[in-house]
């Protein structure tokens, strides 16, 4: 017989591709996206640029975010995985 298992689910990550933005319109269009997760989610961001980068992990870390990890794409292309705040 079937047995039923554990119905959760494991969330699917997202990954938001934000590399065609330069800041601040980068970090707007990541906030709108903050704003509909919740607390505790993880999130993932692909940025292009150093700049954007380190504008981007100021920002979040300003707004209760926390940036869990970075991976290189391909050249100056970076993906952020974000693990998101209670404060926003």
């Amino acid at each position: 017989g079937y047995v039923k298992g554990n119905s959760k689910k494991m969330p699917q990550m997202t990954t938001i591709d934000l590399t065609k933005y330069d800041c601040p319109l980068t970090y707007v269009f990541l906030k709108a996206n903050l704003e509909e997760c919740q607390a505790g989610e993880e999130l993932k961001v692909d940025v292009k640029g150093q700049n954007n980068l380190t504008d981007i992990s100021k920002s979040l870390r300003i707004d209760g975010h926390r940036v869990m990890k970075v991976d290189v794409i391909e050249a100056d292309i970076y993906r952020l995985t974000i693990h998101v705040g209670e404060y926003r």
